[in-house]
């Protein structure tokens, strides 16, 4: 029922409630950002030359 409160708060523009979900998910977030960019497609797109 937190993470409902936190999300709660966040709509309101209650900044400190993002702090709060990103700490208690920043393992998952990070895992999940990882496995995206092990994707040849996506670390083409992050990372290609501006111009």
């Amino acid at each position: 029922m937190q993470d409902e409160d936190d999300m709660s708060q966040l709509s309101y523009g209650n900044d400190s409630a993002l702090d709060t979900l990103v700490f208690r998910y920043h393992k998952l977030l990070y895992g999940y950002a990882y496995r995206l960019l092990r994707m040849k497609g996506w670390r083409r797109i992050l990372f290609r030359k501006p111009f």
